[in-house]
Parts: C-alpha cells; sequence; structure tokens
C-alpha cells in the first residue's frame, strides 16, 4: 500500500481533486463534523495529523491550535502537504512541522499533541489486533482529545459495496465494523468514545468519532 501513495498521480490527486472537486459534499460534510468536535474541544495548543496526506484539514486544524505536526508514512505526500502549506502566503512557517511516519510507531514524545486527528485511515486495517495497537499508539501520543474515523458496517454504502464486491469476485481493501466491534476496540485500548457522528446516518460508512483520552 504505500507504493499506492507515493505514486505522484496519486498524490496529484489527494492534493487537487478527490476531495474538493470530486467529492465536495464528502469534504463539507467532514469538515462540518470536525469543527463540530473543536467547538466541543476549545482552542488547543498542538495537533498532531496522521496521515495528513497532501494536507486536506490544514486550515481548519490550524484554525483550531496554536501549532500543527503533518505526518505521514508516504514521504511523496508529506512533501505535498508542506508544498501546500507554503503556497499559502498567510500561513505562518513557525506554526507547522512536516515529518515522516508510522501511526504503528509514531516518532513523537508521549503525550506530545492535545489532540491526535487521525481521517480515513482506520478502515484499511483488517485485523483487530493492528486497529487496537493503533488506537493505543494515538493514545500515547496525544493529551486529551483523539478525533478518529472508521467505516460503519451498518450502512447501505457498506452494504453496497459487498453485494458489488460478491458480483466481481474482487476483495475490498476497506474493512467496516460495527459499532459495539469499535466500542470494545476503544474500551481495550483504554479509551472512552465521548461522541461520534456519520457522514450520512445510515447512508455513508465514513463515521468520525471523538474519543477522550483518561487522566
Amino acid at each position: 500500500m504505500k507504493e499506492y501513495y507515493e505514486n505522484p498521480d496519486v498524490v496529484a490527486d489527494y492534493s487537487d481533486a478527490r476531495f474538493l472537486v470530486k467529492r465536495p459534499r464528502t469534504h463539507r460534510r467532514e469538515s462540518g463534523i470536525v469543527d463540530h468536535f473543536f467547538r466541543m474541544i476549545g482552542w488547543v495548543d498542538r495537533v498532531l495529523d496522521i496521515p495528513c496526506g497532501a494536507g486536506r484539514f490544514q486550515k481548519q486544524l490550524l484554525r483550531n491550535a496554536g501549532a500543527l505536526l503533518e505526518m505521514d508514512y508516504s514521504h511523496a505526500m508529506t512533501r505535498k502537504s508542506r508544498e501546500n502549506f507554503q503556497k499559502d502566503r498567510e500561513n505562518d512557517p513557525a506554526r507547522a512541522r512536516f515529518s515522516v511516519g508510522s501511526i504503528l510507531d509514531i516518532p513523537c514524545a508521549d503525550k506530545r499533541s492535545d489532540v491526535v486527528f487521525s481521517m480515513r485511515l482506520y478502515h484499511h486495517f483488517p485485523h483487530i489486533e493492528d486497529r487496537v495497537n493503533i488506537l493505543r499508539e494515538l493514545k500515547r501520543a496525544g493529551r486529551k482529545w483523539i478525533i478518529l474515523s472508521f467505516y460503519n458496517f451498518w450502512s447501505y454504502q457498506h452494504m453496497r459495496r459487498l453485494m458489488k464486491n460478491a458480483r466481481s469476485h474482487r476483495q475490498s481493501r476497506r474493512y467496516a465494523i460495527t459499532l459495539r466491534q469499535f466500542y470494545r476496540e476503544v474500551e481495550e485500548a483504554g479509551l472512552r468514545v465521548r461522541c461520534f457522528r456519520s457522514n450520512a446516518r445510515f447512508f455513508s460508512e465514513q463515521t468520525i468519532a471523538l474519543l477522550e483520552i483518561p487522566d
């Protein structure tokens, strides 16, 4: 999968077209949920965005935090995120850092960020053990909050995907889980679900959760 995200065409698609042009409604819905969560959280000193991709949420995160660490395990994505940040002359270079790292072994000190933000990655991991390890690593890197997206099994989109893959005999690289399973994994990692919202209730797989890191 890493080779895929190093592909220049894929990087360009994520930067310029994938959500902002091809799926603007999805982007607006996700941004609205993120804004809602930050209204609950309030202003914070630092946010870790992993995986940052091409920096789709940079501006939004910097509206709610003093500093931002953009991190991705793809060198090409991390470079594109930095380039997109530098294009905007209003951005203060002192407020953002860019680094390469894996979500399974985040290269940062414990409790480094007030909020850890992870969008559209969790559903790529089929094994419970890996997902719980991701949650534990996000917990280690964060101080208080985690904003994390996952795919909800009981949704129209997922049922449609299952039927489509069955007809074509394809194996999906996206793994949806039930809400009950998600709660189990969160609890096993020592976290608490504060709330969650779907992009479109009952229809969309994409669900974004606000998780609390206990003191």
